[in-house]
């Protein structure tokens, strides 16, 4: 496997810092961040003073009460075991209430408010605490309930304020809320600890995140930025290119659709070939590679599950190796082509891309359909849903087992329709691409005419199903400015 510079992965995050500032106007967190960093930024939100403030005058009340039971000890034992269910509850019936009108009044509370702020931009620091004014009531409720919960049972006064139980739930309950509330931040910030533990709660994070929306998560990413020479201020091609990818957070674990270049790409542009370099021009940013990009978003590439590709020309496999331990999805013709090229296919693939050995799956055409063309199922959908249903649509001639990927969201389908166009005009009826890219299209097709077959193909079904899904090429720039 290619060892990359730990000075290119370093480069990756400061290109990918300044470019987040320059387009949203605010700096990134950094890639990574020490454990004491993150303590301290910890401390920096209203939640966590609040919450220790009443843990030390529930410690201060439970000394001043005086000697206790051993049995007390069931307390915290109790509530630690009962924290799944508790979670589960208050997630269900507060945090994911759903608007409810009553008359003219619409009742929604802000917790839920803040919550759902939270699922759509789970990056979003202030909004992973408790905020600070349901947090008031909060600790006064769960005073109030300890103190009149010891009374009832007990047989004391309506509020035990000098039973030593009451003062122990306290304590045990705002510890357990103090360490809940790290611990959520600690998921959702870019410290990245590497103990088993850990991991746990991280992923099981993940799929109560993903479960509780009933949605997959989609980012579209630039793997590869080209320039293509010979363009002519783009009078006979764009000037400027991208490698269109797609990253899909699913339960069960990331999902890529193609991977542009990779980090040994980057590492070594030698190996793309000086025709290649030459006419196509990419930048080989490292910041543009799925893996910073993963990183750059909080993601951990070691979970990606999943790679589905539409071919594997060398500007959309080259980040295979990046994510070794995926299962990697790919049409068998296009396997067979690419392992066994003829002589004017060699030039398109890269074995070294994929010398260390990916666990392929093979997909063959079942005589499925979807949207009028053929299909056959790649992945079923998350937790056995619809939503993350991902499909290989044969769409050869560009290569001879080039296909698009059609993604189900809540929202309905994406395809990646990967090479089987390059100009965003080429969906419209007639096709008005660039007459460079319409000639270099032609060129570099494996059987053109089957190429255009599919192409005409593609555009009556979007025609007849634009309203049902989203149709983007790998390449147009303006598709992907679109979308991501």
């Amino acid at each position: 496997m290619t060892r990359v510079d730990p000075q290119i992965e370093a480069a990756a995050a400061q290109r990918l810092a300044a470019d987040e500032e320059r387009i949203t106007g605010q700096a990134r967190r950094r890639e990574t961040l020490s454990l004491r960093a993150a303590w301290r930024e910890f401390w920096r939100h209203p939640s966590p003073p609040m919450i220790t403030t009443a843990l030390a005058v529930a410690v201060l009340g439970r000394v001043l009460v005086g000697a206790g039971s051993a049995w007390e000890l069931l307390v915290p034992a109790t509530l630690l075991a009962l924290f799944p269910l508790i979670e589960w509850v208050v997630h269900v019936a507060v945090l994911h209430w759903k608007p409810r009108r009553v008359g003219p009044i619409t009742i929604d509370s802000h917790l839920a408010q803040e919550h759902r702020a939270h699922h759509a931009d789970p990056r979003d620091l202030p909004l992973v605490f408790i905020p600070w004014r349901a947090l008031l009531w909060l600790l006064a409720v769960f005073a109030v309930a300890g103190f009149a919960v010891t009374g009832l049972v007990t047989d004391g006064p309506l509020l035990a304020v000098g039973s030593s139980w009451a003062w122990t739930f306290l304590v045990s309950a705002y510890a357990i809320m103090l360490g809940y509330e790290w611990t959520h931040y600690l998921v959702h910030s870019d410290y990245k600890p590497r103990s088993r533990w850990y991991r746990s709660v991280w992923r099981n994070h993940r799929l109560q995140r993903l479960t509780d929306s009933g949605l997959v998560r989609v980012h579209h990413l630039n793997a590869a930025t080209m320039r293509p020479a010979g363009t002519f201020g783009g009078r006979l091609s764009p000037t400027e290119m991208v490698a269109h990818t797609l990253v899909v957070e699913r339960p069960e674990g990331l999902l890529l659709v193609d991977t542009g270049f990779g980090r040994g790409d980057v590492a070594d542009p030698k190996r793309l070939g000086q025709p290649f370099r030459a006419m196509v021009r990419p930048t080989l940013d490292p910041a543009e590679t799925v893996h910073a990009q993963l990183l750059a978003r909080g993601l951990d590439p070691a979970d990606v599950t999943d790679v589905v590709l539409t071919h594997l020309d060398l500007d959309h496999a080259g980040g295979l190796a990046d994510f070794p331990t995926a299962r990697v999805h790919v049409h068998e013709a296009e396997l067979a082509a690419a392992t066994a090229p003829t002589l004017r296919e060699k030039a398109r693939y890269l074995p070294v891309q994929w010398a260390h050995g990916p666990q392929w799956v093979t997909h063959t055409t079942a005589g499925e359909s979807w949207m009028g063309l053929s299909a056959v199922s790649a992945l079923p959908g998350a937790n056995g849903g619809s939503a993350g249903e991902v499909l290989l649509v044969p769409l050869h001639g560009h290569t001879r087992g080039h296909c698009g990927v059609a993604v189900r969201t809540a929202e309905g389908w994406l395809l990646h329709a990967g090479d089987s166009y390059f100009h965003t005009s080429e969906k419209q009826t007639p096709p008005a691409p660039p007459v460079g890219l319409k000639v270099y299209q032609r060129l570099l097709a494996a059987d053109d005419r089957l190429r255009r077959d599919n192409q005409a193909r593609l555009r009556e079904m979007y025609a007849a199903h634009a309203g049902e899904v989203t149709v983007f090429s790998a390449h147009d720039a303006s598709e992907h400015a679109a979308l991501a």
